[in-house]
């Protein structure tokens, strides 16, 4: 179990919690008795009971807060959003108190129990040659800081408390897995190997087993400031099979435009178009796993084929209007727009 080092029994004493507490990144004790969890312990916990009057042999259970933040098994999942226990743990219980697991809550509030995909299989020919003998998701975004294209994304699973990101992988997937196998991030990494390109959905649907309910999913060359939270309750709000992340953009014209018709002709001077575009960015349905799908044979199956089939058969595609920052990493001068936006 993970954060195994954080729980404790109900008789110890104070000075050993204290010990235990110096020894662990996150200052959480959990206390467990015979599988239940009867409380939590903080270091904040512990100086107020000292200051009460408290020995430091006094036992765990006479300072523990019963009154802890909790979340039943049976309700976990989705996303949910506890600002005050920024950082902190929280333990994943049956409905006896006995624990499951525990999660650590995001720096920004967080938990996702929902898992997330990152595609990074392609070629990234359009980053030639920097990809010559290095996978697009390990290009240098700023290499005095190790900062790789797929930290991009990753950072931003982490911010909402993903607990475990799977790492669809094709060329050169061999670098990217020992690259993070071994990691500083607070989730679980799961990594799936195609054999061969089948297009962004196609490798999804082969490797549906993995994902036992909805979950997120985006290319690994992107970086936003998206609202995952938000796009999460819209995608469940509207009960759609897929949500997609959308974003308007401006394309200016610097000259004037010739409208012409049969015999006539209309000039529009200097105009602005606007385009609603896909960020590459996805909630998505479990249940549209469940149906067979293309013929596999050599064809692709892009997410954007399933988004049309969907559509043609009347079955819900929503769109989530995202309005900061956005950009695709496909081309070098791309590289340059993020180190300047992320410094």
């Amino acid at each position: 179990m993970k954060y195994k080092n954080h729980l404790i029994p109900s008789n110890l004493q104070l000075l050993e919690a204290l010990k235990r507490l110096e020894k662990i990144h996150i200052k959480c004790l959990i206390v467990v008795e015979n599988g239940l969890v009867l409380g939590t312990i903080t270091d904040g916990d512990i100086r107020r009971s000292l200051l009460k009057g408290y020995s430091l042999s006094a036992k765990a259970s006479s300072v523990m807060n019963i009154d802890y933040t909790y979340i039943e098994y049976c309700d976990a999942n989705g996303i949910y959003y506890l600002p005050k226990l920024a950082s902190k743990l929280v333990p994943i219980v049956g409905k006896n108190k006995e624990l499951d697991h525990i999660v650590l809550v995001s720096y920004k509030g967080y938990i996702s129990f929902a898992d997330a995909v990152i595609m990074a299989g392609g070629k990234g020919t359009r980053l030639y040659p920097l990809t010559k003998s290095t996978p697009k998701p390990l290009v240098h975004v700023d290499e005095s800081k190790d900062l790789r294209i797929i930290d991009l994304p990753l950072r931003l699973l982490e911010k909402y408390g993903f607990q475990k990101v799977f790492i669809i992988v094709n060329h050169m997937g061999d670098q990217v897995e020992r690259k993070y196998q071994k990691s500083d991030y607070s989730f679980e990494f799961r990594f799936l190997k195609e054999t061969e390109f089948k297009g962004t959905f196609g490798s999804v649907y082969d490797f549906k087993d993995y994902f036992t309910s909805d979950f997120f999913m985006m290319n690994c060359d992107v970086y936003t400031t998206l609202n995952i939270y938000k796009m999460y309750s819209e995608f469940k709000d509207s009960n759609s099979y897929i949500t997609v992340a959308g974003r308007t953009i401006e394309h200016y014209i610097d000259f004037g435009v010739l409208h012409s018709q049969k015999d006539s002709i209309k000039v529009v001077e200097k105009p602005t178009y606007r385009y609603d575009i896909n960020m590459g960015i996805y909630w998505i349905n479990r249940s549209i796993l469940s149906e067979k799908i293309l013929p596999r044979n050599s064809e692709l199956w892009h997410i954007t084929d399933e988004i049309n089939r969907l559509t043609d058969r009347s079955m819900k595609v929503s769109r989530f209007e995202h309005v900061g920052s956005w950009v695709d990493i496909g081309r070098v001068k791309d590289l340059e727009i993020i180190k300047s936006t992320i410094e």
